[in-house]
């Protein structure tokens, strides 16, 4: 799944979580606490679900991240199992240690070989589907937006009534209101209604009203552009486009909506009188019907928002009590806790290129550490791993727990390491940036492995365990990995990956890469591999492999094979399937 698209399904979850906080408390806020407060507390929702802000370890980006490891065990790394044909039916088991990954294969059709390709596709493009789902329903809601305010244009009539002029700036300055508000008639529009961002225009269906009700509809409409609740109406129509897909998005939307009448009501009677508040209900009353049937758009706001919400105005104007100062405490509360719960349900981040990511950054605590350290790990556990301009090698140890050895680094302080459990997760930092900046610049090898002399390496040793899954993301990184017997998913920047075991025989893996080089040699292959990477790739097998699916196909750039192979070579049981998505230089060998 994208980045992109796993930010904003994690924001989505987030802001839900939120909404439906805000609708459980709703019964028992709405006569306690301000209109103004309801209707100004939803934009701590519209920041969380837009803003991809979050704390080091967050609820939500863990869980997001974990269901990406299911995803990519059920649609991208597939497994074939004993007496079946079909596909891509793996997921990562909840008892580890009762998988067993040496599967014995069948024949498969061009039918299955085919719908392995088409779940991976559809997976990784995802992200198409949900950005055409936003194109399509701003340019609708902006379309929308540009016909009415043609509507409203070509059939208003500006009115040139000095009395009912001098009311309206009357109004404004009573409001503090000091830019200029113009004054229409459209007799077909439903209701009394403010349109323009910039330049506020107030457009009645009638000027038949009383001095009263056009007293009140004066103060209404410019209270909405104080407010600046045309903007606010955008910025939600925003949110729901970027979150289409999530039904709860809409129903926040309707929420604030009605509570932006509520509010500009309770701003417009707030020093007004039972009689004077009881003159303002009747107005709301009178602009039922007093024009024709055409509605406001998304983009105006409206005196008479619909004949639903209007009982509720009534109520809310009738029964109107200012808030005592205990309230008001109530409500700063409140704002407080909805604010840090809203940060810490957090969001997914990009791993290793984020400071808020929910993978562990080293901090300047880590500059005289040891040449090992040492953490207890758990063969259930899922295994996430960052690293940042060094030379990493891992490698698979007897013991219980997780160690650091610095090879050919002279200043071990320069490298900062972190290992610890978050979550359930085991999550391990390795950052050589402070040695790559002290480096002479006329030396490139600075984090470089140069053959069996090592240069600035960290060598990771990780317990021999079958793990849930592992999640590295490298940059700037020369990485040389074993078979880590888990499925594997790398994210790489401007580095090299390197598989070297000369059996691949357990688990899967998911490589991409947007530079650098890929390098897989091994004797035997039996795991599935995904790369889809914008630098080199070479795949070299030490001897003629006797099963493989092998998929060439998408890649763009120089692809060279053996001879006699095809860029969709099948052998054998046609397993394991291997696929090569490369736009750079692809190799495939034989060495025997």
């Amino acid at each position: 799944m994208n980045n992109l698209l796993k930010i904003v399904f994690s924001l989505s979850i987030s802001g839900s979580i939120l909404i439906l906080t805000l609708f459980l408390f709703k019964p028992l806020l709405k006569t306690k606490i301000s209109k103004r407060w309801q209707y100004y507390i939803w934009l701590v929702v519209i920041a969380r679900l837009t803003l991809p802000l979050s704390p080091e370890a967050s609820p939500v980006g863990s869980m997001v991240r974990n269901i990406n490891y299911k995803v990519v065990q059920t649609f991208i790394q597939p497994d074939v199992k004993e007496n079946t044909n079909q596909l891509y039916q793996t997921e990562i088991q909840k008892n580890v240690a009762e998988i067993n990954f040496t599967p014995k294969f069948n024949t498969l059709t061009p039918a299955d070989q085919n719908y392995g390709s088409i779940l991976s596709i559809i997976t990784e493009n995802l992200w198409l589907i949900w950005l055409t789902g936003v194109l399509v329903l701003l340019t609708r809601k902006i379309t929308t937006y540009q016909g009415f305010v043609r509507y409203i244009k070509t059939r208003c009539k500006e009115v040139s009534d000095v009395a009912l002029l001098d009311l309206l700036a009357s109004a404004g300055e009573r409001i503090g209101v000091k830019k200029p508000v113009e004054l229409y008639i459209n007799p077909l529009t439903s209701s009394p209604l403010l349109i323009g961002f910039f330049h506020p225009c107030v457009v009645l269906p009638t000027t038949e009203l009383s001095e009263l009700d056009l007293q009140y509809t004066f103060i209404h409409e410019p209270t909405h552009y104080k407010h600046l609740d045309i903007f606010y109406k955008w910025l939600v129509q925003v949110t729901i486009c970027l979150h289409w897909f999530n039904p709860l998005i809409y129903f926040m939307g309707r929420e604030i909506n009605h509570a932006c009448e509520l509010a500009c009501d309770e701003a417009v009677i707030k020093d007004l009188d039972m009689e004077s508040r009881r003159a303002y209900g009747d107005t709301l009353i009178h602009a039922i019907g007093a024009g024709g049937n055409y509605n406001g758009s998304l983009a105006s706001v409206t005196l008479n928002e619909s004949k639903e919400l209007l009982k509720e105005r009534l109520e809310s104007i009738m029964y109107y009590k200012k808030a005592s100062k205990i309230m008001i405490g109530m409500a700063l509360i409140l704002t407080m806790a909805f604010c840090i719960g809203a940060t810490v349900s957090g969001a997914y981040t990009v791993p290793g290129k984020n400071p808020a990511s929910d993978i562990v950054s080293p901090t300047s605590e880590n500059n005289d550490i040891p040449r090992q350290s040492f953490i207890d790990t758990d063969s259930s556990r899922t295994v996430s791993l960052s690293a940042n301009y060094c030379g990493i090698e891992i490698a698979k140890t007897d013991g219980e727990q997780v160690t650091f050895e610095f090879l050919g680094i002279d200043n071990p302080s320069l490298f900062k390491t972190k290992c610890e459990v978050v979550n359930g997760i085991l999550k391990i930092c390795v950052d050589g940036t402070a040695a790559r900046d002290a480096a002479d610049n006329s030396s490139k090898h600075y984090y470089v492995e140069n053959g069996p002399n090592y240069v600035n390496v960290v060598r990771i040793g990780i317990p021999d365990k079958k793990y849930s899954a592992f999640s590295i993301s490298l940059d700037g990184v020369p990485a040389v990995l074993p078979d880590l017997n888990a499925p594997v998913s790398i994210e790489c920047v401007e580095g090299s990956v390197s598989l070297t075991d000369t059996e691949i025989y357990q688990g899967t893996y998911n490589i991409k890469n947007s530079s650098g080089s890929i390098s897989i040699a091994a004797d035997t292959i039996s795991s599935n591999i995904t790369v889809d990477s914008h630098g080199e790739c070479e795949l070299t097998f030490n001897q003629m492999p006797q099963n493989l699916y092998l998929d060439v196909s998408g890649s763009q750039g120089q692809v060279i094979i053996p001879d006699g192979w095809s860029r969709t070579q099948s052998m054998g049981n046609a397993a394991p399937i291997i696929r090569l998505s490369n736009h750079g230089f692809t190799r495939v060998t034989i060495k025997k």
